[in-house]
């Protein structure tokens, strides 16, 4: 079977499951629009620390998306290593971002969220600045893994602090704000990228990322206020405060 028929099984088999997702989410998610909706404001402005989220969403975006169309190829040129090679190095690191997330979003519920974004932050730059020293398989998978770590750490606890700061009501205009600053981040990303990777060296992208991400987990500690504060009430709950 040639790479012809593998990729049209491929997508085959994401459009099928992407069907049943489609039919589980319609038949099996409840509707979650707020029952007051008199209450809410469309006019709301954008919060100081909604748009220093998007800031450095906007930033981290940029750097991830710059290198990530680039990664397969820079491996091939450095590893000489075959497609079946290098995704089965990827296995590794996919096995644990299909159940890790779940797990480590608690860890940003008991600790807060500025801390697993940081690190996860950190993490992802020292694997970008890694990477074009790799002459290994064997090591790739092992970076891929920690990668991977970092990833499922900091994701969730962005997430959550979107959560936070958007309150009930401005939820899903909150979530659209942070998507348009990653994907805004991402339409950049990839031109820059591709020019520095034909132009100048192509090494460049990875360590430009890498110092990127370790400007984003910077600005994490300076500009965002942690949402995750543990408090009780009278009857000895404990409760979220928002800042």
């Amino acid at each position: 079977m040639d790479w012809q028929q593998i990729w049209k099984w491929l997508f085959l088999a994401y459009t099928a499951t992407a069907f049943l997702a489609l039919w589980n989410a319609w038949r099996g998610v409840p509707e979650t629009l707020p029952q007051r909706t008199s209450e809410i404001n469309d006019n709301r402005p954008i919060s100081g620390q909604l748009f220093a989220l998007m800031s450095i969403v906007f930033i981290t975006g940029a750097s991830s998306t710059m290198v990530w169309p680039l990664l397969v190829i820079f491996l091939q040129d450095t590893l000489k290593a075959p497609m079946n090679d290098i995704a089965l190095a990827y296995l590794p690191a996919a096995i644990l971002s299909s159940f890790l997330p779940s797990h480590m979003g608690r860890v940003a519920d008991l600790l807060g969220r500025k801390g697993p974004m940081i690190a996860g932050l950190l993490i992802g730059a020292l694997a970008s600045a890694l990477i074009p020293h790799l002459r290994s398989l064997i090591f790739l998978a092992i970076l891929w893994l920690v990668e991977s770590l970092g990833y499922t750490a900091s994701l969730p606890a962005e997430r959550a602090f979107v959560a936070d700061i958007a309150g009930e009501n401005m939820r899903g205009t909150n979530y659209g704000l942070y998507t348009f600053a990653f994907f805004l981040g991402g339409t950049v990303g990839p031109l820059a990228g591709g020019w520095l990777y034909d132009n100048i060296q192509p090494s460049v992208p990875f360590y430009l990322n890498s110092a990127f991400l370790a400007l984003g987990a910077l600005l994490v500690g300076l500009l965002l206020k942690e949402t995750r504060n543990s408090i009780t009430n009278s009857n000895g709950e404990e409760l979220n405060t928002i800042k």
